[in-house]
């Protein structure tokens, strides 16, 4: 896939995932931010070689240090990354153009790369989101 394929509705793709801990994104917004997890660092590392979107997500609990599938939010966002620089601690940061929401079909780790299978999310209601993953708006 390269950086200008977008899934469509009910259409599934794989792209490479960057779980976050303690940061949401909206489509339609241009973000910085730092990756400093080693899993994170190799998977937008991969996904930049090849120029794919990525898809961010947040984790449940920022408190786990190495999430797994049923630690990550169903919902997230589908971005382009416009600049990838490592830092002087050795942490990344990333610079993405955030263009939609998706709804992750499925997660996979291999080779410590984090992959979900990603439709795009057009009509979720934020309350049944919230309510889903045990909040309260």
């Amino acid at each position: 896939m390269n950086e200008f394929q977008t899934p469509i509705l009910g259409e599934a793709i794989n792209l490479k995932t960057i779980v976050l801990r303690g940061i949401l994104f909206l489509p339609g917004v241009k973000s910085a931010f730092e990756i400093a997890r080693p899993q994170s660092i190799k998977t937008v590392r991969a996904a930049v070689s090849k120029k794919e979107k990525i898809f961010l997500v947040a984790q449940k609990n920022f408190t786990i240090e190495t999430p797994v599938e049923e630690d990550v939010c169903e919902i997230g966002v589908i971005a382009s990354v416009e600049s990838c620089k490592r830092l002087l601690n050795g942490n990344y940061q990333l610079v993405v153009n955030v263009e939609e929401r998706g709804k992750r079909l499925s997660y996979s780790l291999k080779d410590d790369i984090t992959t979900c299978s990603v439709t795009k999310a057009e009509d979720i209601s934020v309350i049944a989101e919230a309510e889903e993953n045990g909040r309260r708006l």
